[in-house]
Order: C-alpha cells, then structure tokens, then sequence
C-alpha cells in the first residue's frame, strides 16, 4: 500500500493555491515581528524647504512635487526623508 505523500500530484491550480497560502503567511508574520521591537523615541526632526525648483524658478513645479523635504531622525538611530507639502499642491 502506497503512503498518501505518494500520490500527491501536483497541478496548476494546486500550485497557486500554495503559493497564496505561501504569501499569506509571510505577509501576516511581519507585522507580529514588528511588535516585538522595542520602543524608539524621534530625537530630531529636520525641515528643508527650497524657495524654487532646481534652476531657481518661482512657482508651481512642473510636476505634481513638493519642495519641501522632512528628516527624521531616532535615538536608534533609523532616518527616514519624505516630502510633503500643502494638500492643494500634492494633489
């Protein structure tokens, strides 16, 4: 008598139905280890902002931009930079 692991064919619609269940478990395992991390406090916060583009020109960039750029700085260490601007001009 054969065992069941030996007539286990494997199709295509078998394959798929590992593979989400494959990706479902590596996208729920990461935000657990996230909680797992200890607290972290914001030690600096750097604001830049540019009075034009990078040719010196005043006004509305060309496209949907923003010239203001964020820094973030923790005790541990971690940086993060992103740009934002008034809500009208990001749109």
């Amino acid at each position: 008598m054969k065992s069941p692991l030996a007539r286990l064919e494997l199709d295509r619609r078998g394959f798929i139905k590992g593979l989400g269940a494959l990706g479902a478990a590596a996208w729920t395992s990461s935000p657990a280890r996230a909680f797992t991390l200890p607290e972290d406090k914001i030690k600096v916060v750097h604001y830049f902002s540019t009075p034009g583009d990078a040719q010196g020109r005043q006004g509305q960039p060309m496209v949907n931009q923003s010239s203001n750029v964020v820094m973030i700085e923790t005790e541990r260490g971690l940086v993060g930079i992103g740009e934002g601007g008034e809500p009208r001009t990001m749109d």
